[in-house]
């Protein structure tokens, strides 16, 4: 299969020229898919006059230039098609140098690169495609040359000029000599386009036509192998003629590196198949948030996929990245079984592909339950002691942790919820001032995360003479359910007062109890459910005296039917000491 420039009239002629070369009458239009593109650019030329003179003037001049290409914007590997190549209209120059008159320009060529990685077949003139060419000129041929500027079967440029008849880079060079193409003085023209056919490499390659600037030489600044060159016939009032040869390159000034006209012209990319997969889990919970991916392989460098949820575009068409995979957030709110595949739409050079389906069933979520969290504290702490923070999840949800704050600032790290709901840690507040100490559960499988409202923590520094306290605890050796037992704390030494917050947990039981002047709180409480209880009591600490808090006792409550005794024995006695006041 090839693709050509469709004619716009039939071929009228068809001449053989010089080197087997073809001229091929009619017009021509972009074939379905071809893309013109115009590029305008500066052309920086060395002038360098010719004649016999001790010192030969030399000057630095730049003349507009472009260059227009229609090729195709995709072909496939090994595929023959054609492009158009063209030189944008110039204009010879009117006045000389040192006040002399221009007669012409001549031996006019222009130079192009045979796109690398193509296999030339062939190229030719459009006829009727150039203007403003003197009458004197030679007819315009399309010579494949080497670097030599030499007729070439294996050349790797194109060169447009007058039966190869130029100011050097050539076998018929010469300097002070009319030939070739000719234009006169003050006149715009165009030199003819040419059709060039090739065959397009492997998949993946990029055709790219381009000026003659890639081999050495030719990207030079005054060079015989720069892409334009010609000759400039000049006259003084006598009579007396002056030649001045022009060598230019695509660039705005002579210090310059190569502008537009030394870039890509255009862009044909050779297609090479594409595979897309899409990759889901074969089952995934409702409203659990998922990816929909798809790879594309090999990862092409621009494109678009779009997804498909049972048969139906859904969203936009989605960029992949450099690793070939394309990713769009979407959430499966319904049970069910849904086919999910992916189309990638194909672009410079790579085919499109479409996946197969994949798969996807869908489970039902889980009944989310709301959850509500409190944090206990002490309602004040010393600076260097350690005190306890403690916080409880309610209802008792099945895994999770908890984040203490302080503000916004985490306390330590997340402490993993108990079976019981509940998390403590052990603290030390640094600095004076008050805290507002709050926790954050971070939720789990079936519970909604919440957060605890902050309570206060006024922390202040202990007095040097502050006496180091210790608490034990005294609970009921054998209570019963809904029977009243008491809890007793012992503070030593005896503060003469302060208060006792007595937990079950990491619960308040009641409120803070007073100390008696034997140093001893004491509560009467009543369990209501069976079971184990862990329980503990914390010295709040007063002027002179530290915060203590004493060791967990663990009461076991058995069922009973009516009141219990308010004995009790000692269950788990300790103390933990180290609470600044």
């Amino acid at each position: 299969m090839s693709k050509v420039l469709r004619r716009g009239t039939s071929i009228a002629a068809v001449s053989a020229l010089a080197g087997g070369l073809l001229m091929v009458a009619g017009s021509a239009t972009a074939a379905t898919g071809s893309v013109t593109n115009s590029t305008s650019f500066t052309a920086a030329c060395h002038v360098r006059e010719l004649d016999n003179v001790a010192s030969p003037i030399t000057f630095n001049e730049t003349i507009g230039s472009g260059v227009t290409v229609t090729a195709p914007e995709t072909v496939e590997p090994g595929e023959t098609f054609t492009y158009r190549i063209q030189p944008n209209e110039m204009k010879a120059h009117k006045g000389g140098h040192a006040s002399r008159n221009v007669v012409h320009w001549a031996r006019i060529k222009f130079d192009f690169d045979i796109p690398a990685g193509t296999e030339l077949i062939g190229s030719q003139l459009v006829q009727g495609s150039s203007y403003g060419l003197g009458s004197d000129s030679a007819t315009p041929t399309v010579t494949r040359i080497d670097d030599d500027g030499n007729p070439s079967a294996s050349g790797t440029h194109l060169r447009i000029s007058g039966q190869n008849q130029t100011t050097g880079n050539g076998p018929s060079s010469a300097g002070r000599s009319s030939g070739g193409i000719i234009v006169g003085a003050n006149t715009a023209f165009r030199l003819p386009a040419v059709d060039v056919t090739v065959k397009a490499g492997a998949a993946g390659t990029e055709i790219k036509p381009m000026l003659r600037v890639n081999e050495p030489g030719s990207a030079k600044y005054d060079d015989y192998k720069n892409a334009l060159t010609f000759v400039q016939r000049e006259k003084d009032f006598t009579g007396m003629e002056y030649w001045e040869r022009y060598n230019c390159s695509p660039r705005d000034n002579r210090s310059s590196g190569l502008n537009a006209g030394g870039q890509a012209l255009a862009t044909t990319y050779v297609t090479q198949p594409t595979t897309t997969t899409v990759e889901m889990p074969s089952t995934i919970q409702a409203s659990t948030p998922t990816e929909l991916v798809a790879t594309v392989a090999p990862a092409p460098v621009i494109g678009n996929v779009q997804f498909r949820i049972d048969g139906s575009d859904y969203g936009a068409p989605v960029a992949p990245g450099p690793d070939g995979k394309a990713r769009m957030p979407y959430t499966f709110f319904t049970a069910g079984t849904f086919r999910i595949s992916a189309a990638f739409q194909g672009v410079n050079g790579f085919q499109s592909s479409n996946s197969t389906e994949a798969t996807v069933t869908v489970t039902p979520a889980p009944v989310v339950k709301q959850t509500d969290t409190v944090v206990t504290v002490p309602a004040e702490a010393k600076t260097g002691a350690s005190v306890t923070l403690r916080a409880k999840v309610s209802p008792t949800p099945t895994g999770g942790t908890l984040q203490f704050k302080d503000g916004s600032v985490d306390i330590g790290s997340p402490v993993a919820v108990g079976a019981d709901g509940e998390a403590t840690l052990e603290h030390i507040f640094t600095s004076a001032g008050v805290r507002h100490v709050s926790a954050q559960y971070s939720g789990a499988t079936g519970f909604m995360a919440s957060i605890a409202p902050a309570r206060q923590v006024t922390v202040s520094d202990p007095a040097p003479s502050d006496v180091t306290t210790s608490t034990s605890l005294t609970v009921p050796a054998k209570p019963t359910k809904n029977a009243a037992v008491e809890l007793s704390a012992t503070v030593a030494p005896n503060p003469g007062g302060g208060s006792v917050q007595f937990y079950d947990g990491a619960q308040p039981i009641g409120e803070p109890v007073l100390v008696g002047p034997d140093g001893v709180a004491r509560m009467q409480h009543t369990f209501t459910t069976t079971g184990e209880h862990r329980i503990t009591a914390e010295f709040a600490g007063r002027t002179g005296f530290t915060q203590s808090e004493s060791a967990e006792s663990i009461v076991t409550v058995a069922e009973g039917s009516g009141g219990g005794s308010t004995g009790g024995g000692t269950g788990s006695l300790g103390s933990l000491s180290g609470f600044g006041s």
